[in-house]
């Protein structure tokens, strides 16, 4: 038995989306509106890395029958160019040129083709890479960039608000803390298919730490610190076979972030860090044999973004 490791983190795009808020000021604080819009042909500079490992355990009949370990990890700059967008300015195409750049891959250096721009376009709801010859970029190097890239590629549309996850009901002054709104949550990670969350298993916090007026982008940044554990989670029947239940599961988050307060601007930076797991067991159905299955993943992402003249 094998479960495909890009569905386990559909939930992964929606939080990390979350860590890189723009800001308008108000008379009192500042109000908070997430993902700015872009314009085709804008152009930006991108640095940072992303890492990925997952480790997964089989059990038959109380005996263990598998165990896969992966790890991957890109370090890249490059310049990305915005080729399409959406009707509410979301990103749908995009072609990133590629400078220094350092990928391992379970140990094993990867080199990307010379001379390609890298495509990265919404397809249906999924965030599909190709090289600009049009050789498909799959697996672990396809995870990769959507992690690295997921700040800027809308592969969600009109599926979630960030601004309703955020739960913002008004403007923020540095300082505050508040939750997310769980419920809708819930509902948006449902009509997108990716899992069944439970809003009473779920704690969060966003905290709008300061204003920071003394950094290397040049202007005043709102610095956000941000974090989320759900348990509980289960996936839609269509991701796992119906015969294995989720005994336990979680997936915990901790991100912060600074971006620029002129709301017209688009520079920012984010790390986050994001934790799943999960236990799951069953009967094989014809065969009586017992399977259990321990699944665990690590994500985690820190990337600098600024608009280009």
């Amino acid at each position: 038995m094998s479960i495909a490791t890009r569905s386990l983190f559909p939930a992964a795009a929606l939080l990390v989306s979350l860590a890189m808020p723009a800001l308008a000021q108000a008379e009192e604080g500042y109000d908070l509106v997430f993902d700015r819009p872009h314009e085709a042909g804008a152009r930006y500079t991108v640095s940072g890395e992303a890492h990925i490992s997952e480790e997964m355990q089989q059990r038959v009949n109380g005996q263990a029958t598998e165990s896969q370990s992966t790890a991957s990890e890109i370090n890249l700059e490059g310049v990305v160019e915005v080729l399409a967008v959406n009707e509410t300015g979301g990103v749908t195409q995009l072609a990133m040129t590629v400078g220094e750049y350092d990928i391992e891959i379970n140990d094993q250096g990867v080199e990307l083709q010379q001379d390609r721009r890298i495509i990265g376009a919404v397809e249906g709801d999924e965030a599909q890479y190709r090289y600009e010859n049009g050789d498909a970029i799959e697996g672990e190097l396809a995870e990769l960039l959507d992690i690295f890239l997921d700040d800027l590629l809308d592969d969600e549309g009109e599926a979630e608000d960030p601004d309703r996850i955020m739960n913002i009901d008004g403007p923020k002054s540095p300082g505050d803390r508040w939750a997310m709104d769980h419920a809708y949550m819930v509902q948006s990670a449902v009509e997108v298919g990716q899992l069944s969350l439970d809003a009473d298993k779920m704690e969060s916090e966003v905290h709008f730490v300061e204003l920071n007026e003394d950094n290397d982008f040049g202007t005043a940044m709102a610095v956000i610190a941000m974090s989320m554990r759900a348990e509980d989670f289960s996936f839609p029947s269509d991701d796992f076979p119906e015969w294995l239940a989720i005994k336990e599961s979680y997936i915990e988050m901790e991100g912060g972030g600074m971006l620029a307060i002129d709301p017209e601007m688009h520079r920012s930076r984010h790390d986050v860090e994001m934790e799943m797991a999960f236990l799951a067991s069953g009967e094989v159905p014809g065969q009586g044999a017992q399977v259990e299955v321990e699944f665990e993943a690590h994500r985690r992402s820190s990337v600098t973004l600024s608009e280009m003249p």
